[in-house]
């Protein structure tokens, strides 16, 4: 009988150290998933600062590339002289291997990318400043469907077909300077100085507006460098 009852106790000593055992897995499963959770509200907030401050450098024609440091992040607080200051010296600097990474990427169009890379190292920036937007241009279309400076609705659904999770906004955040409404995409009729100190008008340069007909100066060219290189990266990047 002694027995009997021993046996029953050591049952129920195991049924309850089953049943604590299970309770401890469930409140450690949990506390891994409120981690989880916690951690990428942490990186969803420094990642919306990071899409705040590389929106505001699309906004005044300047764009991340394989060669931009985190430097950036700190000189875009400082405003728009800084931030032009920052991206001609870095632009400037890597001139050789930008240029080397996009006919890399895209060999086929080499032949004309080189020539508006030597156009602008010549000082030809009237000439140069086309053939970079058009190679932008052309870039996009090539890998999303769809042109950069138009065609935005087309644009919009193909990047976000290519954001795999939205409830990371990583992809979205590296994808946010392509979507920044900026001069290089406004119609003609933005063509005062207010404008035109962000960056060239794409339309009024290929449509040879009278209102953009001063668009050839070496900081436009750079920027459109800028652009360039950032198509090309963005898309690298987000296909590896």
């Amino acid at each position: 009988m002694s027995e009997d009852i021993k046996s029953e106790e050591a049952l129920a000593l195991l049924i309850e150290l089953i049943s604590a055992g299970a309770s401890i897995a469930d409140s450690f499963l949990q506390y891994v998933e409120d981690q989880k959770i916690e951690t990428l509200q942490l990186s969803n907030g420094i990642n919306i600062r990071y899409r705040e401050r590389w929106e505001f450098a699309a906004e005044n024609g300047w764009f991340i590339n394989w060669f931009v440091s985190t430097e950036l992040e700190t000189i875009v607080q400082e405003g728009k002289d800084a931030l032009d200051t920052y991206m001609i010296d870095s632009i400037n600097e890597y001139y050789q291997q930008i240029h080397k990474k996009v006919v890399t990427l895209y060999p086929k169009r080499k032949h004309i990318i080189d020539v508006a890379f030597t156009l602008h190292s010549e000082g030809n920036f009237i000439a140069a400043i086309p053939l970079f937007l058009s190679q932008s241009d052309g870039i996009c279309s090539e890998n999303l469907g769809s042109y950069l400076f138009t065609e935005n609705d087309k644009r919009k659904d193909n990047i976000s077909k290519k954001i795999e999770d939205p409830s990371d906004i990583s992809d979205d955040v590296y994808w946010s300077q392509v979507l920044t409404k900026t001069q290089f995409s406004e119609s003609i009729g933005k063509s005062n100085n207010k404008y035109k100190e962000k960056a060239p008008n794409r339309s009024g340069i290929l449509h040879g507006s009278r209102k953009h007909l001063d668009y050839g100066s070496e900081i436009n060219s750079l920027k459109c460098i800028s652009l360039l290189a950032h198509i090309a990266h963005i898309i690298e990047f987000t296909d590896r």
